[in-house]
């Protein structure tokens, strides 16, 4: 068989009796494809001499039962990748979605490795976690903000912590966060020609198992398994591509990154120094704030004005009015956001440092779209002054206790299988 047709192409439709494809294995190391049947044939193909050899991530195994993939680790760990797409039952099952703050996912790798680092309490709820992981009850999706932490990370940090987060997480993914807040600006802004709501769209579309989504601007409704198209390729290039950057032990130079969110808290605790010595300033602090969040993002507000098809006068107009903190406020993730970021900049004691860029965007994202977040106790606080005058927004908890304690996720439903082994003859 042809590695074009490994998602079955017309090969499986000409063989006697109508036998289907139920598996394909991607044995890069030894460069071959193999394609299990389910009358027990197998055929295999060569893969091209010059297909790379990823040492990160030697096989991986479409398992097209069971609506998965198997990524076998170089470590001799293996890692489920759950497929989305329209007729994916991961999808249509809907799991509670649980956002984890990075330290949540170094309490539950040192929960593993290290447990005497962790206490009693937060030991066995990291073990229920994992449990919930296991038995597919809980949906804990990775973000760009999560890799943009590790990327710098020292390597034994990195070769304990990556493992855990590609097991729990099995392909499940926040979208980017540059195009959540691109769809919810072009929706406020058709408001302005009749539409019925800010820019709210489904959490399906933001915590979803599409390929790339947490690095792209938008999504893809596409089936990752169609047969014959080259789709189940793309899925396969994406699990070696993402997997395999996270694997890489290769520190990431974030200078320039670490650099750019210094200078957005330095520009923020000017605001707080400003509002805490201006009367003037602190009675307008919701329309400042909104100028400057406006600014930041000046493109994508650009970008959305045009896209919805409205008269930039208008919209700019719209913008400047007394109604504009509250039009924006509607907003899941950016209302989020701005809520948060205007609580903060009023306590004039609470100092700004670069990584609060990450924790203020990536969670005020998650808390708008997940069912729970878990986070330190002062963004949980923000966050929790951010919906104050709203409704809606996740649960939120400060520890893995305080979640085993509070959530009690439903069961595995029957049509929904554990994969089983990748085995093929040699």
């Amino acid at each position: 068989m042809a590695s074009g047709n490994a998602a079955g192409g017309t090969e499986n439709n000409d063989r006697m009796g109508n036998p289907h494809l139920t598996r394909v294995v991607w044995d890069r190391a030894h460069r071959r494809v193999v394609s299990v049947w389910d009358d027990g044939a197998q055929t295999e193909s060569r893969l091209p001499d010059r297909a790379a050899v990823d040492a990160l991530i030697p096989r991986v195994t479409i398992d097209l039962e069971n609506w998965c993939a198997l990524a076998d680790l170089a470590d001799g760990q293996r890692v489920v990748v759950e497929a989305g797409g329209p007729q994916s039952p991961w999808v249509r099952w809907r799991r509670p979605v649980v956002y984890l703050d990075q330290n949540l996912w170094v309490r539950l790798t040192q929960a593993v490795h290290t447990p005497h680092k962790v206490s009693e309490t937060e030991l066995a709820a990291a073990a229920q976690v994992f449990e919930w992981g296991r038995t597919l009850r809980v949906v804990f999706p990775l973000s760009t903000g999560h890799l943009a932490e590790i990327g710098p990370a020292r390597i034994e940090y990195r070769r304990t912590l990556v493992p855990t987060m590609l097991h729990l997480s099995r392909g499940w993914q926040m979208r980017d966060i540059n195009g959540v807040r691109a769809d919810e600006l072009r929706g406020m802004f058709s408001m302005i020609g009749g539409a019925e709501h800010p820019g709210r769209f489904a959490a399906s579309n933001v915590m979803t198992l599409d390929e790339g989504a947490l690095l792209a601007a938008s999504t893809s409704a596409e089936n990752p398994l169609a047969p014959g198209d080259g789709q189940v390729h793309r899925f396969v290039a994406w699990i070696t591509a993402h997997y395999g950057a996270m694997l890489d032990l290769e520190a990431v130079d974030n200078t320039r990154g670490t650099g750019l969110a210094a200078q957005w808290a330095a520009m923020y605790q000017e605001f707080a120094t400003l509002l805490h010595t201006n009367p003037a300033a602190r009675a307008n602090s919701r329309k400042l704030i909104l100028r400057r969040q406006l600014m930041d993002y000046a493109r994508q507000v650009e970008h959305a004005i045009d896209t919805a098809g409205v008269d930039p006068t208008l919209a700019t107009a719209w913008l400047g009015s007394d109604n504009a903190p509250d039009n924006f406020s509607a907003l899941p993730f950016a209302g989020t956001l701005y809520e948060a970021v205007h609580a903060r900049v009023r306590n004039p004691g609470d100092a700004w440092n670069a990584h609060d860029f990450v924790d203020m965007h990536y969670l005020s994202c998650a808390s708008a779209y997940a069912n729970i977040v878990v986070c330190e106790k002062k963004a949980a606080d923000y966050l929790t002054r951010a919906w104050r005058r709203r409704t809606g927004g996740a649960k939120l908890f400060t520890s893995l206790a305080a979640l085993v304690d509070n959530l009690n996720p439903p069961p595995v439903p029957a049509i929904i299988a554990t994969p089983p082994p990748t085995q093929y003859h040699s």
